[in-house]
């Protein structure tokens, strides 16, 4: 993800450090089935995964509806 808008500043005791935002690519589901296939010792519960997500989260979904919609406006009309 290059680009400006693509990080975030975080004022730590007045310096200014500069991390990249990420996108998660599972759900919280998977992620968690992923964790305890990786780690089996640690018991983790999956509502603590959810209370360290980020506050601002986006769900990134096209419909059919909006497909159709793209497709008919780039085609010339008659």
């Amino acid at each position: 993800m290059p680009g400006k808008r693509d990080t975030i500043v975080v004022n730590d005791d007045g310096n200014k450090i500069t991390y990249q935002k990420r996108i998660m690519l599972y759900t919280i589901r998977e992620a968690y089935e992923l964790f305890l296939t990786e780690h089996p010792g640690p018991s983790c519960i999956r509502s603590n995964q959810t209370a360290i997500r980020p506050r601002h989260q986006q769900e990134i979904l096209i419909k059919q509806e909006h497909k159709n919609i793209y497709q008919k406006s780039s085609t010339p009309s008659q």
